[in-house]
């Protein structure tokens, strides 16, 4: 996290939608072998972050910290079958660190407070590029968004 970096403004529209979901899709990879887990998170706008939290010795979090370029999709809590809308990202894997571990905690916690009584450490991807879709027939859009 640079004081100085100016990151693109995301459309309102696109942060809503990151905002009012909580379970994402990681895939990460690791000498060519992929492999996916599904993770609650909150989104924090300021930096564009998604945080989560995790253990250490899962498969997800191994395999992040030997490759911190990780994609992933979003999807509505509540599917509807006749409408697309979700989002897929790009972003790079960093550990909470004495600057970025607060901020992290107050998103997190806000949106999960029972997140509290369960093991695991705080974790963000920062994102780097997302694509999101709403095919719902009034705004039918796709927004393309990079660091």
């Amino acid at each position: 996290m640079s004081h100085h970096e100016i990151i693109p403004q995301l459309d309102l529209l696109v942060q809503e939608f990151m905002l009012q979901t909580s379970v994402m899709n990681l895939a990460t990879t690791v000498h060519d072998e992929p492999y996916c887990a599904t993770c609650y998170y909150a989104y924090e706008p300021t930096h564009h972050w998604l945080v989560f939290k995790s253990e250490f010795d899962t498969q997800h979090i191994e395999n992040a910290l030997k490759n911190p370029k990780v994609a992933g999709t979003i999807v509505p809590d509540k599917l509807d079958k006749l409408m697309v809308k979700g989002v897929q990202f790009n972003g790079t894997f960093k550990q909470t660190d004495s600057r970025t571990e607060h901020i992290a905690e107050d998103v997190y916690i806000s949106k999960f407070p029972i997140a509290t009584l369960f093991r695991g450490k705080l974790w963000y991807i920062e994102l780097t590029k997302l694509k999101y879709t709403d095919n719902t027939p009034i705004i039918g859009k796709k927004i393309i968004w990079e660091r």
